[in-house]
Order: structure tokens, then C-alpha cells, then sequence
């Protein structure tokens, strides 16, 4: 996984192709979010082409899930993403788990807070009119 996050990052979006299976399903940061593997690699394609400066440190740890419904091999990333977007630069603390199978990536789930990237770029939360 580490080589995955690493090529995405660095925009090796042929390298992070190969890290994911070919019916690859990720999850979050909402609940209800979902994206296939193509159209994860897409959206970081559209994600170069306006953010610079892109850098991630993390530690990984790994599981192996004996049985159940989450039988398989785990890898867990905490991590911060920088990167420079409108002027700006941006820290995002973030957490991936992937369950990994033959060396690829099946299915993920990431958590961070989008909220934090819209205020650091000068979005405004305008509460609904009350009339």
C-alpha cells in the first residue's frame, strides 16, 4: 500500500494502476462515498492538474484477519498530505485501510477532513436562511 499512496502522490498514475485490483472499491471520506478503480485514478489525474507540491509522510501497520466477515490482510496508513492549491498550502491529516490480496489493493476506506481542505482554500459555511 505504502507503494500505491507513494505513486499516486508522485503522479505515477500507471504504477498506481497496477496496485489496484481490477474490481478495486474504495469508501469515504463520507459515509455513503464510493469510487471504482478507474474512476480513482481519474480523479487524482484531475487532482494533479491543480495541486502542487504534493508530499505525504506516514507509518503503516499491517493485520492479518483470521476469519469473519474481514478475513484477509489489513494495512492501516496514518498519515499527513501537503500540498499547495490556489496559493495556498494545505496539511491533511489523513487514515487509509486497505484489505490487500496477492499484492493488490481490493477494497479501501479513507477518513480525513474534507471541511478542513474547503476553509484553507477560503470556503464559507452560510447557515440556510431562516424566512
Amino acid at each position: 500500500m505504502n507503494n500505491y499512496v507513494n505513486a499516486l502522490i508522485n503522479n505515477k498514475m500507471m504504477e498506481a494502476k497496477e496496485l489496484l485490483s481490477d474490481n478495486y472499491i474504495g469508501y469515504g471520506p463520507a459515509a455513503n462515498d464510493s469510487i471504482t478503480k478507474q474512476a480513482t485514478l481519474d480523479s487524482w489525474n484531475e487532482t494533479h492538474k491543480i495541486r502542487s507540491n504534493e508530499k505525504v509522510s506516514f507509518v503503516t501497520a499491517t493485520i492479518r484477519v483470521v476469519q469473519g466477515e474481514y478475513k484477509g490482510d489489513w494495512v492501516y496508513q496514518f498519515g499527513t498530505y501537503s500540498f499547495t492549491q490556489d496559493g495556498k498550502d494545505i496539511e491533511l491529516p489523513y487514515q487509509f485501510t486497505a484489505l490487500v490480496n496477492n499484492g493488490k489493493i481490493e477494497r479501501s476506506s479513507i477518513y480525513y477532513d474534507n471541511l478542513a481542505i474547503l476553509k484553507a482554500l477560503g470556503y464559507q459555511i452560510i447557515p440556510p436562511s431562516k424566512e
